[in-house]
């Protein structure tokens, strides 16, 4: 039996999360092929994709707290964190 599975390498353990069940597949069944691929170090320019990862999580941070500050309990009026 073939089996891919997919990962995209964002740096929050994806990567060692598709490898660990690679190797489970690989020990549950010995006869199977497992082959692990970043789809998104295939699919596009690994490190500028990564830059621009990592830029929207620590920028989008502050947008995400503040729309969800403001619908998750838009009764109340809160102070914004930031």
């Amino acid at each position: 039996m073939n089996i891919l599975i997919l990962t995209g390498s964002f740096g929050m353990g994806h990567n060692a999360a598709a490898d660990a069940v690679a190797e489970k597949v690989k020990r549950e069944l010995k006869s199977s092929s497992v082959t692990v691929v970043d789809l998104f170090s295939y699919a596009f320019n690994s490190q500028k994709y990564n830059v621009f990862f990592r830029l929207m999580i620590k920028g989008g941070k502050r947008a995400y707290n503040y729309v969800y500050l403001h619908t998750a309990d838009s009764q109340r009026n809160r102070k914004l964190p930031f």
